[in-house]
């Protein structure tokens, strides 16, 4: 049951017969989308917040638990919008999209995550949270990219050397598993959308399997089957599903927990998959697979990790700019020891 106080105007408990007709409320999509904006609307913070989301210079924007809103930006990194969001707006805007969802949201579940409609919101991601969690009401909305670039594109750009882009063209064609590894916004999603484009592009007849716990990757494949994990699920099990899927691809948004070692053990029978995880070398993006797989209780494995991966990109970078720093071939050994070596590809594409 939600708190009185993160009750949205208007808001009321469905029905027993409601509560059958789907995993969403009964409401027309427009009517939702109007009730979101109103919601916003009614506050000049609440109408930077939608100026925002039209701009298509911003990534994102976000109210934090001061009530600041701010906004991410291609052009300058972090803006302060100068508004500050009032605690009811931002409960109406959260208990909303709560309701739509049937998501609680109170004390003892103080945290939501779901996708906006795509009327206005073209599908953007919410990530909400509400006292005690916070001292106040905070939420981040992301927006999808409008289009995904070429690796042409982003070899134009300087994202991506030459060299590293005929790499990337190599990998896809004779079905290489690729992590792409980075910190946080660097860009691994946004190079992995491009992959996935260049695949679609030179191996059309490949069934792809796309596995998230958000929406963030797309695919141009005509014959992919992309499946989002329901809340109280883990990636785990979406790896075992897939695996009879018929897929001649498995690509896992990221890996950040134990589907590391299901998915590592599928990959050594399924070639061409991509992944993304967290980690700022390509030394610790294999050293962290490693250790996400360990969570299952099983020792280390570097020959599984040698096995499953054949190719790691490292991507740094920001809003103010990102770039492929590193493309690194991950070559087996029959040493169970040190089961792998790294050969780095230079920015002309040759092996150093």
């Amino acid at each position: 049951m939600l708190q009185p106080e993160l009750v949205a105007p208007g808001e009321a408990e469905l029905s027993p017969i409601e509560a059958m007709r789907g995993p969403e409320r009964p409401q027309q999509p427009h009517k939702y989308t109007r009730q979101l904006v109103t919601y916003l609307a009614g506050s000049p913070a609440g109408r930077a917040i939608l100026d925002a989301l039209e701009d298509g210079d911003v990534t994102e924007v976000y109210v934090n638990p001061d009530a600041r809103v701010w906004k991410e930006t291609y052009s300058a990194g972090p803006v302060d919008t100068g508004h500050e969001l009032e605690a009811s707006y931002a409960l109406m805007f959260l208990n909303a999209v709560a309701t739509r969802h049937r998501l609680s949201l109170d004390r003892d579940t103080p945290a939501i995550a779901a996708d906006l409609p795509r009327e206005f919101f073209n599908g953007a991601r919410l990530q909400g949270e509400v006292p005690p969690l916070v001292e106040g009401p905070s939420f981040n909305i992301r927006k999808p990219p409008l289009r995904t670039s070429t690796l042409d594109e982003l070899e134009a750009q300087g994202v991506l050397a030459p060299g590293y882009r005929a790499v990337l063209r190599e990998a896809v064609l004779s079905h290489w598993n690729i992590v792409v590894c980075g910190h946080m916004n660097s860009g691994k999603t946004f190079l992995t959308r491009s992959i996935l484009k260049e695949i679609a592009e030179l191996c059309p007849r490949d069934r792809l399997v796309i596995l998230e716990d958000t929406p963030e990757l797309r695919s141009e494949s005509p014959n992919t089957c992309t499946m989002r994990k329901p809340e109280s699920w883990d990636l785990t099990a979406l790896i075992t599903i897939a695996f009879r899927k018929n897929a001649k691809r498995i690509c896992v948004s990221e890996i950040r927990d134990r589907e590391a070692l299901p998915l590592l053990d599928v990959w050594t029978t399924h070639r061409g998959g991509i992944a993304t995880t967290h980690a700022d070398t390509v030394e610790n993006c294999l050293d962290r697979l490693d250790r996400l797989a360990m969570r299952n209780g099983v020792p280390s494995d570097l020959v599984l990790v040698a096995q499953a991966v054949q190719l790691v990109v490292l991507v740094q970078g920001d809003n103010d700019g990102r770039r492929v720093a590193e493309v690194v071939r991950v070559v087996r050994t029959q040493d169970r020891t040190a089961p792998y070596v790294l050969r780095r590809y230079g920015p002309s594409g040759e092996l150093e």
